[in-house]
């Protein structure tokens, strides 16, 4: 019974963290006041997060930094307060990208309810 149990409670754990395209690049969960955001490709990935709203007033552009740039096969910690504009509840929208230059390689965007 507890090997059914432990099997059951792996198997809801892993279908938390989600793979949002066909690269299997990117997956990301909500986990408590974080957003958890993991790279799933062996190459450097950089990304920007906003609250959906906000991307209406502001104009943004991609920026790759240290501070931005998740290493192959890792994953960031973006708290709540730190997505700007961010209440609770609010959709949040993730920009990731290739490239530590311009112009970057393929700008994606998923959006994330919370």
């Amino acid at each position: 019974m507890k090997i059914a149990y432990l099997f059951i409670s792996m198997a809801l754990f892993l279908s938390c963290s989600s793979f949002e395209n066909e690269n299997n690049r990117i997956a990301y969960r909500w986990e408590s006041n974080s957003l958890i955001v993991e790279n799933g490709d062996d190459e450097n990935i950089y990304y920007a997060v906003f609250e959906q709203e906000l991307l209406a007033v502001i104009d943004w552009a991609p920026f790759s930094s240290e501070e931005n740039r998740i290493l192959g096969k890792n994953f960031v910690r973006i708290t709540k307060k730190d997505i700007i504009g961010y209440d609770d509840g609010d959709t949040v929208v993730l920009f990731y990208w290739k490239g530590e230059n311009p112009p970057y390689e393929v700008i994606e965007s998923i959006e994330i309810d919370s």
